[in-house]
């Protein structure tokens, strides 16, 4: 018998590159999916983060005002004491007064510098009539003259409206007026803190001018217009009354000697008409500002301010707001 051959057809290789490549290619639109899912996810962690170190340091900051209103209440104690009778220890208490640079108050974690005024020495924005409306939005808004009557207007609009809703005089807060269309960025946010000379050309010369939002320079629910010659910011000088660049350079300077008398203030205003305040008022600023030499560099300072009016059982909150 003839042996025969038996020829095997080669078995065809199966494509398993294709599936691979197949594979891979899944895998690579199930990770882009995941990667644009994980984006919008990290940035609303990030977010949330965010809103609860702001609600955490709100809280630590009204804490901290707080503190500082119960040592201007213990500060009132010990003079209504001392007036009764002199006591020697009591006199070397280390007492918060009203007008002193901030101190340093810690709330848990958290450090804050913390200053009380009296309420009055920032006239309340409610008070302001429309020439004033339109000098402070012309002169540290920046805006041009047509621009600020515009703006002033939607101001009264709002004015009105949450004085009909609320059943006060207006506005209850500072802030209200950020969300006012037009209102400049400059009356929103509060500037870093300026020198009061620059090395380049010595003093200022127009010492109003410098940059202030108006938390800086207004309170609200407070029914005041009158000024404190020694305390209210320069710039309110220049809101209430016009006063001129040069009559504030002069009390700047009568300041830096030490107390201003009333004959001195007739004297230098003597064509304006201000209404001084001569003695407390009994209303209480607390204004509390994180540190800046504690903050990263770029990082705006957080701060509040709050507004307390004497009660017989103690103080009741007026006003406060987030500054910015």
């Amino acid at each position: 018998m003839t042996a025969q051959r038996h020829r095997t057809r080669p078995q065809q290789r199966r494509p398993r590159g294709y599936v691979l490549l197949f594979c891979l290619g899944v895998l690579a639109v199930v990770s882009a999916l995941l990667l644009m899912a994980a984006k919008p996810l990290r940035l609303q962690a990030q977010l949330v983060a965010q809103q609860r170190d702001t609600a955490q340091a709100e809280a630590a900051m009204r804490g901290a005002a707080q503190w500082a209103l119960t040592q201007w209440w213990i500060t009132r104690t010990v003079d209504a004491l001392q007036a009764q009778q002199a006591d020697e220890a009591l006199g070397r208490l280390d007492l918060w007064r009203l007008g002193q640079p901030p101190r340093p108050v810690a709330v848990g974690d958290r450090s804050f510098e913390v200053s009380i005024a009296d309420g009055a020495w920032w006239p309340d924005m409610n008070q302001l009539t429309g020439d004033e409306w339109l000098r402070l939005l012309q002169t540290f808004g920046g805006l041009q003259p047509a621009d600020a009557v515009a703006l002033h207007d939607r101001i009264q609009a709002r004015r009105i409206a949450a004085a009909r809703s609320s059943g006060t005089a207006g506005f209850a807060s500072v802030r209200t007026l950020d969300t006012v269309p037009g209102m400049p960025l400059s009356l929103i946010e509060s500037p870093p803190p300026l020198p009061p000379t620059d090395e380049r050309s010595g003093p200022r010369a127009d010492p109003s001018a410098v940059p202030a939002a108006l938390g800086d320079l207004l309170g609200v629910q407070t029914r005041n217009r009158a000024v404190h010659l020694d305390y209210s910011p320069l710039q309110v000088f220049r809101i209430i009354g016009g006063a001129s660049p040069e009559q504030l350079r002069r009390l700047q300077q009568l300041r830096e000697r030490g107390p201003v008398s009333r004959a001195q203030a007739e004297e230098l205003f003597a064509d304006i008409p201000y209404e001084y305040l001569t003695a407390e008022s009994g209303l209480v600023r607390v204004t509390v500002r994180e540190p800046i030499a504690s903050l990263p560099p770029g990082v705006r300072a957080r701060s509040w301010v709050a507004i307390f009016a004497p009660e017989p059982a103690g103080y009741r909150l007026v006003a406060q707001w987030p500054g910015r």
